[in-house]
């Protein structure tokens, strides 16, 4: 884990600004909790790009899961 993007949770809830620009500089800041990893706080920008899926995409993923499941569906539109 890259320490550079890590912020206590104590340090978050004293100094949210610090946990912002650390996502800024970084793309995200990974909050730790007793030295686990709890939270991750993601810059909106950085989320879209990793979010966005086209439609192509889309179209993609709703055929696979409808030939998985194709039986369940016929009995559902029964």
């Amino acid at each position: 884990m890259n320490t550079s993007n890590s912020i206590s949770a104590r340090e978050v809830s004293e100094n949210f600004s610090k946990a912002a620009r650390i996502a800024d500089e970084y793309g995200t800041a990974v909050i730790l909790n007793g030295n686990t990893p709890r939270y991750l706080l993601v810059d909106y920008a950085q989320f879209q790009s990793v979010t966005h899926v086209d439609d192509e995409t889309a179209n993609e993923i709703v055929r696979g899961i409808i030939q998985k499941h194709i039986l369940a569906f016929e009995e559902l539109a029964k």
